[in-house]
Parts: structure tokens; sequence; C-alpha cells
């Protein structure tokens, strides 16, 4: 493959989707396997902490007193005799939970604890007063911890003044007591348990008693107190109502009296007026539209627009003339019949009939007037009537007010009534007391000394801890490989960068070490893991060379000790494959001691560069590696760039080309100093070593970028140091080569 700068495509490129290193997890699942190579690789620290924790719970162990449980047992009753029952409205015979509850919360109360602290003159005990002067300390861990207290009251002084000393002692040796004892009960019975756990047995069994004693004791009296409060509430509520009920009576008289309220119904003579006024009142319009009507008849007759004969108008006179007229229209009619109409006798009648006439209407003017005069009187009546009602109504109204008002202090009399009947009725059942104010509870089991401790169980805590601490120190080894940023495998170098993984290459662990001790391993001609795996190394660099003297760039982010070995081992292996090798180490901060030579000199690189020298002159030659020619600086402290041009370098590559079929530069880190960005347009393919568990995510990703910006083709990682022993196939290999080479031990190291 040509790789000189002009025309050619990164290799990168091309290798981009290869990857020519083994691929530590292809599924990215987590097993067995990676789970025993975690606890290999965290090996010490999980030891580490095991051991720790464990040392840890053991000391805390043994500072820890022996405590002692004791437990009295109390069985929850009715105390409650059917009136208190009546009166509070509880059924006894219905204990909820709820209520049991409550009386576990009484158990548990400061109150009641108060009086097991006096009964037992807690304060005066050590281990419940708090004081670290009475309380003598016997195990390591008290006295750091006595030591401590001491030491910070040094400073912060007294926490209480000397007015509530006596206070303040009571309510820590309350508070004290309250962690020592535990209420529980099982599912929905009402047997409850009173323990207490204290460093005396004595003391615990006594306090458990003194806690249930005490409880009874203090329900009897609460009891005996809420009946007397019940029957003095009760009968002074009494007296009041009393009062209430002859305040009321006396409001109903003086109201009905007042407002003139009867007391039956017949008594009301208001409705009586009204009803018989409602009868005047109707006879008189009655009377009003009679008038009415005989007055509009009068006019019709009058207009001429009717006649008399079908009205109801009547009077003496109207009656007679009526008569005379029809007696004078029945002689007409005969005369006329007898002596024709224009006889003297007809015209005679016919005067006297329109005579008649006239006085009928002045009859009717009469009658008329006295019609219109009864009118008025009528209709008088009915105004007066209409009035008159009109006020019994407003009367009425203001009656039916007072009524509904008295109804209702009668409806209050009434509920007092009752209410005092009922108070009464139960305030006479109130007897005997004795019976009314027994206990609530009754102790069933009481608490006997113990002879055995309840805590610590040692062997218990220890062993329990352990495998606590096992865990957590899995969890804690898990969480660290999680958040390690280093790198650990080629696979994530080759998807972090996207550079195949050309191989990884054990740490050494030769005698002699370095350098020294990879040409020897080489000279011995015989396989080793570590020659095997710089051979595997360049392998994989000779498929991806090609052209005349290649030069392959040997650089690492950050410094290290293997880029060093790296780039000699690649050398090794090209030259015991039978190339004509160069070797430049141009790293002058990690630039040591190269391997005995054949053919030594005291030249160097600069040497040449400044011609004094040639390169045979300034090369070395190792024993038993013929093949290979070393060039190193001899003494410049300086980066090669900054003592020589890019031309001279240039120069010295091109010559070594032409005298070498592969040409391995050893380069400073690329982090630290750009040499290998100089170097770059004259170099054929560029090596990025990743440490093992040393090189970061991050180091590694600005080295690749910083070389990928100075466009060096990079042809792939290879990670050094690697634990082989991490690897799946690394025992089998070593077995291997072992039995085949019984000179060659499991390290690869000569026997």
């Amino acid at each position: 493959m040509d790789t000189t700068v002009a025309g050619k495509l990164p290799s990168e490129v091309h290798y981009a989707d290869q990857m020519l290193g083994p691929q530590t997890n292809p599924t990215g699942a987590i097993g067995l396997v990676d789970i025993l190579r975690l606890l290999r690789s965290r090996r010490f620290f999980i030891a580490s902490f095991i051991v720790v924790g464990v040392l840890a719970v053991c000391l805390t162990v043994l500072g820890l007193h022996d405590r002692y449980t004791a437990t009295a047992v109390i069985v929850l009753e009715d105390g409650n005799s059917q009136v208190m029952q009546e009166v509070s409205g509880v059924q006894a015979n219905q204990r909820t939970r709820s209520a049991v509850e409550t009386e576990i919360d009484i158990l548990t109360s400061r109150k009641l604890a108060a009086r097991v602290v006096d009964e037992l003159h807690l304060t005066q005990n050590p281990e419940f007063s708090g004081n670290p002067i009475t309380q003598a300390p016997d195990g390591v861990v008290d006295r750091l911890i006595a030591r401590s207290k001491a030491f910070v009251k040094t400073f912060m002084g007294p926490l209480s003044d000397g007015g509530t000393e006596q206070q303040s002692g009571q309510d820590t040796a309350i508070t004290a007591l309250l962690s020592h004892i535990d209420i529980s009960r099982n599912d929905e019975s009402l047997a409850i348990s009173l323990s207490a756990t204290t460093q005396d047995p004595a003391l615990s069994a006594r306090i458990a008693n003194s806690l249930a004693q005490n409880y009874i004791s203090a329900t009897q009296e609460h009891k005996k107190e809420d009946l007397e409060n019940v029957i003095g509430f009760l009968q002074a509520h009494n007296r009041a109502l009393a009062s209430t009920i002859t305040r009321d009576q006396q409001a109903i008289s003086n109201f009905a009296r007042n407002n003139d309220l009867p007391v039956e119904a017949r008594d009301d003579l208001i409705r009586q007026r009204i009803d018989s006024m409602n009868t005047q009142l109707t006879t008189a319009r009655v009377s009003l539209a009679d008038l009415d009507a005989q007055q509009n008849q009068g006019r019709a007759v009058m207009a001429g627009d009717t006649s008399l004969d079908g009205t109801n108008l009547s009077s003496a006179l109207l009656t007679s003339l009526r008569a005379q007229r029809s007696e004078l229209e029945r002689e007409k009619a005969q005369f006329e019949t007898d002596y024709g109409a224009n006889h003297p006798k007809v015209r005679r009648v016919a005067a006297q009939i329109t005579s008649v006439d006239g006085m009928i209407h002045n009859e009717l003017r009469h009658v008329l007037d006295d019609l219109s005069a009864q009118e008025k009187v009528a209709a008088d009546r009915v105004h007066r009537l209409e009035s008159q009602l009109s006020d019994l109504h407003s009367a009425l109204q203001d009656r039916s007010l007072a009524a509904i008002r008295l109804e209702n202090l009668q409806r209050n009399l009434v509920m007092n009534q009752n209410l005092y009947n009922v108070i009464a009725s139960q305030v006479g059942k109130l007897d005997p007391f004795a019976k009314l104010t027994g206990a609530n509870a009754r102790i069933v089991s009481t608490a006997i000394t113990p002879n055995q401790a309840s805590f610590p169980h040692r062997r218990r805590i220890v062993v329990f801890s352990a495998v606590g601490i096992a865990i957590l120190a899995l969890i804690s080894a898990l969480l660290l490989e999680v958040c390690d940023k280093r790198l650990r495998s080629g696979d994530q170098a080759r998807r972090l960068v996207n550079l195949p993984d050309l191989g990884s290459l054990p740490r050494t662990n030769l005698r002699p070490p370095g350098r020294t001790g990879i040409a020897e391993a080489f000279a011995r001609r015989r396989p080793t893991v570590h020659t095997e795996a710089f051979r595997s190394l360049y392998l994989a660099c000779r498929t991806q060379l090609s052209g005349t003297g290649p030069v392959v760039l040997v650089t690492s982010p950050m410094p290290c000790r293997q880029s060093l070995e790296c780039g000699f081992g690649l050398a090794c292996a090209a030259a015991v494959d039978g190339r004509k090798t160069a070797y430049l180490d141009l790293d002058v901060e990690q630039s040591g001691s190269l391997p005995r030579t054949g053919k030594a000199s005291p030249l160097g690189i600069e040497d040449v560069l400044a011609g004094r020298c040639d390169l045979q002159e300034a090369s070395s030659t190792p024993e038993n590696i013929p093949g290979l020619s070393l060039f190193r600086l001899n003494s410049s402290l300086d980066p090669l760039g900054y003592t020589s041009s890019f031309e001279e370098m240039r120069s010295l590559i091109e010559q070594l080309q032409a005298n070498y079929d592969l040409i391995v530069v050893n380069c400073a880190p690329v982090l630290l100093v750009n040499d290998g960005n100089w170097l770059s347009p004259i170099v054929d393919a560029a090596i990025l070593l990743v440490r093992f568990r040393k090189t970061t995510v991050g180091e590694l990703s600005s080295a690749a970028a910083s070389l990928r910006a100075s466009h060096a083709p990079l042809i792939g990682t290879a990670m050094t140091g690697v634990d082989d022993r991490l690897s799946p196939f690394a025992k089998r290999r070593r077995r291997f080569l072992g039995r085949r080479y019984g000179q060659v031990d499991a390290r690869g190291s000569a026997a």
C-alpha cells in the first residue's frame, strides 16, 4: 500500500470497519466470564474492602454491651358499663383497629413514661440519665465515644443551666426509657406485649411490669375522672335546662296574653267576624249589581230601545199606569173596530194614551232616581265592608305570625323537656360508681428476669455483616468499573477512535527487564507470550505496508515505558522475520539504555543530521539479531524538531529507506510534544499505543484528533501492558507454550 503523502487516502478509511485484534465482548452482555474478569482485576480492592469492613464490624460488636429483654402481656377488655356506653355512645364490643392503635400510642406516651421513671428512680440510673461521668465505659468503642464527648464539652461548655438541670434530667430519662421499650401485638389480637430492653436483666423486668401496672392504674384514674366530669356536666346541664324550661313556659304565657292568642280554635273571634262580613259583603255586592241592572233597563226603556214589559222595573204608580194604558189600548182597538180610525172617540183614547205614556215616563224617571240613590247606599256599604275585612285580615296576619312564634316557643319547650327527661334518666342510672370505673385491660403475664442476652447476637451479626460487606464490595467494584474512564480493551479503543485494534501486548515480566529482555527473548528464537504478541503486531502491520522502506511511527498519548518496548519489539519481530530493520528512538524523555549490542556506537542521530558521521557509524547492532540497526538520540534533551529542520529529517529518512526494508520510529508522546505531528508527512504508517488501565478515553481521543489534524497515516491502535490472565485463552496459551517449549515458564521468561 502506498502511504506517501501525495495522492494517498488515510489508511483508517480503508480499515474503519475492521477489527484486527480480538473483540472483548462482541454481544455487550455481562456474563460469568466478565464477572470473573472483574473479580480478578479488582481483587485487591474487594479483598481490602471486605477485610476492613469485617474488622470494623468485629471491633464494633466487641464494644457492644449485652442487653436483656423482659416482656409483660396485657389484654384489652371492656371496662365500661352499659350506662357509660349509652352516655358515650361507644359500643364496647366493637374495638376497632384504630382504637387498639390508640391504646398502643398511650402506652408509649411521655406522661405514662414519666410515672415509670418516678416510680423506679431512673433519673439516678446511668443508662437513662445520659451522664458519662457516672457511667463507666468498659468497651473500646465506649471509651472512644466518652473521650469524644468530653473533648466537645471542653469547648462548648455545659448544655444546660442549673435551674433546669432536674427537669432536663427527667426529660432525658423519659426519652431514654421510650427508646428502651417496645409495644407490639399479633395481627388483630387484643393482647399487647410490653417489652423493655436494658443492660440489667432485673431492671428490664421491673420496667415492663411497672409500665403495665401504671397503664392499668392510669386508665382507672382517667375513667374515674371522666365519669366524675360526665356526672358533673350532666347535672349542671340539667339545672340549666330546668331554668330554660321555666323561662320558656313564662315566655309562652306572656306572649299569648300580649298577642291575644286563643287557646282553642273556637275562641277565635276574628275569624268568626271575617266569616260574617264575607257573607254580608256578598249580599251587598249582589244587591248593588241588581240595582245597577235595573237602572240600565230603565234607561233603555226611556231611550225607547226596549219595552217596559220585558223589565223588572216596578212601583205602585207605574203598575197602575201600565194597567191604565193597557185598558186604553184595548178601548182604542175596540173603537177602531167599531167606528174607524178617525172617529173622535178613537182620537180621545189616543190622547189619553199619550198622556198616560208621559206619566209613565215621569214615573220611570222617579224610579231611576230612587234606584240611583239605593245604588249609592249599596256601594257605600260594599266599600265599608271591604275596608273592615281588610283590617280584619291584617289583624289575622299579625295573629298568624304571633301563632308561628308561639309554636316555635312551644317546640323549644318540648325539646328542652325531652332532653331534661333523658339526662335525668341517665344521671339516675350512674350508680354504683365502683363498677363503672373498671380498667380497660388486665395483666395476663408478668415479666420475669431474663437469663440470656437478647442483643447482640455476635456470631450472627458478624456472618451477615460479612455477607453484606462482600455484596457491597462487589457492587462498589462494579461501580468503579462502570465509572472508570480508563481503557481496558482494544475493542473500546476501536469504537472510540474508529481505528483497527492491531493487537494486545502483555505486561512484561522479563529478566532482564525492558528492551534488553525483549532482545534476549527474540535471540533465543523460541516463542513466548511476549514474542508472539510482538510478532502478531508486526504481522498486522505488514499486511498494510507496501513499497520500499516503509516508515512506521510508534507513539502514545502520554509518557509510558511500554511505547519504547513496543517499538523495539516490533523492530525485533521484523528483523527476526528477515527484514532489514532500522529502529529510531526519538523520545528524549523515555530513552533508556539500549540492549547489549555486538556493535555499539557512541554517536547519535543528531550527529548524522549535523553531518559529523554517516548512518553506519551511528548505528548499533544487538547481539544475535544481526538484521536490526539501532539509532538513538545521544545526549540532546530537546525535541528533535527544535534542533534540526524538517528537510534534514526527510533526508535522513530517505537515506534509511535506501538501506533498510523497514524503519520503526519511536516518538515522544503526542499530547506533550508535537514530534509525531512534525514527522507525519514523512512516515507511511502510525500506530497509537494505549496503556492498559492507564490511558483514559479523553487522552486517546485527543491524541487521535491531534494526529488526524496533521494527516498522520494512522493504521490502528495497540494496547500495551495487558494482564494476559484476563484473556479467556491466556492459560491455555501459556500451558501450550510451556508444554511444547519446556525451557519457557508461564510468564514467557527463560527458566
